[in-house]
């Protein structure tokens, strides 16, 4: 008999987990199958055979389910089997999850409101019990739930947010932005085309102050992508915060620039619409497919001035450099327009920001080996995650000699020169960063660099040029010392090549306490003893120490009357001893420079 095969009631136990609803058509087949025995052995079936044998089929399903008794009903009638079936049952075969999301999503932004009011006033409103670590994993939960974001991003979120920003950008980018266009200045005027798209029942307005080139449309009765003015090249569909690389660029005519990764075109074409078509663009994507996109928007909107190549950006450096100015609209995660493309919230993981991140490194380190010294490079990304912004910056200041400059830019937010346990350069402040809850735009970020030389800064990351500041300003304080230190310029040579006089001044000490112990005064002697100290050419470097301590206190006047005493002293001893008149007569002319020395010692005080 069929209903008695394992095959069916193994089908009949895979199903059961699944849904209710498939175990309908299951019963049809039992019932088919039924009616082919009967027409097979001839004889009609009670209904009690009938009730016998699926009594027997019962059983059979019983032990090869390991079920209770309760499960009788579920053959007899189908109408039942959702009273049966358990809560827990549907909750770890994952059914409940999904039924119970869309009624429930009043209550989660209940929960998440609740908890950042908690969060808020933390100290009041908190369970003793719970830490916040408790409160945050609940409320990412939430978040996930709500918005739709998978677990990784919103890590890396709450780490650049906090969670009342969190959820405020996170609102925001459910929210859709109004279409904005750029005008060409090579065809037409920003006035000229307004008036043409009004009279076609464009309404519309300008973006900003910040810009004369935008324009944002709120309705239209016409596609926008498919106008006669579209078409002839009157203006450019590009979102507004993807005008700020451009600007801050500020390319100049007869200029060599570089757009490392220019597809679809936006950026380039209003690069040579600042150009005025002179110079020379060269217009770089690595992918072939998106060539034909890029082509097309460079002859529609009549820029003469490009070269369009297809190369690995990572490996330009070989083959062209010496650029006045480069950009890199470096491909990114794109966080920073979900509103545009809602998948990237759930498709988005954290091997895909690692990836960026490192491809991101190599392409600025090789745009700056692209630009000659003193040219400029702007590097931007549509991502709002500081491994792909900031970090790339700080990464490529370490490794090659160029500083950030200021953007020019009078929208955006100073970029972060923290993060979690992260410190970056103090320059980094510099740059700009668009958030899609403060300034009502896509996400981006934009750095401006400025190369000074070329080469390659060490591994370590420690500056040649820091290093020798370091040094300049250790030398300084040196040579302040040695001239604290030192005697008067003139005598040292003198007396460090002749140190033997000590011998003549301990003869001199005996002299005076003779003198001493003889009942003169006290003030002699001292006015000898500097007299002495002053004549003769040679003294050991003791008395030389003591020498320049008095000579740093006196008062001009003071060294203006040792001067006449040091005279009398001086010829007193031609008289009573002959052997000493060459030494003094050497000696006398050294005395006429020391008043100058003295004061050049008082200079340095």
């Amino acid at each position: 008999m069929c209903i008695r095969d394992r095959s069916t009631w193994g089908e009949i136990l895979m199903a059961k987990g699944r849904k209710i609803v498939q175990e309908e058509p299951i019963e049809e087949e039992v019932e088919q199958e039924e009616e082919q025995y009967e027409q097979e052995d001839g004889e009609g079936m009670d209904e009690e055979a009938d009730f016998e044998e699926n009594g027997e089929a019962e059983e059979e399903f019983e032990d090869a389910d390991g079920d209770d008794d309760n499960e009788e009903g579920e053959n007899d009638a189908g109408d039942e089997q959702p009273e049966i079936v358990t809560k827990e049952k549907l909750i770890t075969d994952g059914i409940l999850g999904d039924l119970n999301q869309q009624p429930d999503l009043a209550i989660v932004q209940m929960r998440i409101q609740d908890i950042l009011k908690v969060l808020a006033r933390f100290k009041e409103l908190r369970d003793p019990e719970r830490p916040r670590s408790s409160y945050i994993t609940e409320l990412k939960e939430n978040l996930g739930i709500y918005y739709g974001y998978n677990s990784e991003l919103l890590d890396l979120l709450f780490d650049t947010f906090n969670p009342n920003e969190l959820v405020q950008l996170l609102e925001a980018n459910e929210e859709q932005r109004p279409t904005t266009i750029r005008v060409n200045t090579l065809k037409t005027r920003t006035k000229e085309l307004a008036q043409r798209l009004i009279q076609k029942g464009v309404s519309l307005e300008p973006v900003a102050d910040w810009t004369k080139v935008g324009l944002k449309i709120y309705e239209s009765k016409v596609p926008i992508g498919a106008t006669t003015e579209y078409l002839a090249g009157y203006y450019m569909l590009q979102s507004a915060s993807s005008l700020l690389p451009v600007m801050a660029l500020a390319p100049q005519m007869n200029e060599r620039i570089l757009d490392m990764a220019a597809a679809p075109g936006g950026k380039t074409t209003h690069i040579a619409q600042l150009m005025k078509n002179t110079g020379v663009l060269v217009a770089n994507d690595l992918k072939k497919e998106r060539l034909k996109s890029l082509m097309f928007n460079m002859h529609r909107m009549g820029a003469t001035n490009s070269i369009i190549v297809n190369h690995d950006g990572r490996k330009l450096p070989k083959y062209m450099k010496h650029f006045d100015r480069v950009l890199l609209d470096a491909p990114c995660t794109g966080l920073g327009i979900v509103s545009r493309d809602p998948s990237i919230k759930s498709q988005r993981m954290l091997i895909d920001v690692k990836k960026a991140a490192h491809l991101q490194r190599e392409l600025i380190l090789a745009a700056i080996d692209c630009t000659k010294p003193g040219g400029y490079l702007v590097y931007s990304t549509c991502s709002i995650l500081v491994e792909e912004n900031e970090e790339v910056i700080d990464y490529a200041l370490k490794r090659r000699f160029v500083k950030v400059v200021e953007s020019g830019l009078e929208i955006g937010e100073p970029g972060f020169q923290k993060h979690m346990k992260k410190r970056f350069h103090q320059s980094l402040l510099k740059t700009k960063r668009i958030f899609p809850h403060i300034h009502n735009l896509d996400g981006f970020y934009v750095a401006k660099l400025r190369k000074i030389k070329d080469g390659v800064r060490n591994l370590e990351g420690d500056d040649e040029e820091h290093k020798e500041e370091v040094k300049e300003q250790e030398v300084p304080k040196k040579k302040k010392g040695k001239k604290v230190m030192h005697a008067p310029e003139p005598q040292p040579a003198g007396e460090v090549e002749e140190q033997e006089p000590s011998k003549k001044e301990q003869k001199k000490k005996k002299k005076n306490k003779n003198q001493q112990q003889h009942g003169q005064t006290e003030e002699a002697p001292q006015e000898e003893e500097v007299a002495q100290e002053e004549v003769p050419a040679v003294q050991p470097e003791g008395g030389k120490k003591k020498k320049k301590k008095k000579t740093v206190e006196i008062v001009e006047e003071n060294i203006v009357q040792k001067k006449p005493a040091a005279e009398e002293q001086v010829i007193e001893r031609k008289i009573k001893k002959k052997k000493v008149q060459t030494v003094v007569e050497e000696v006398v002319p050294q005395e006429e420079e020391a008043p100058p020395v003295v004061e050049l010692s008082l200079i340095h005080i």
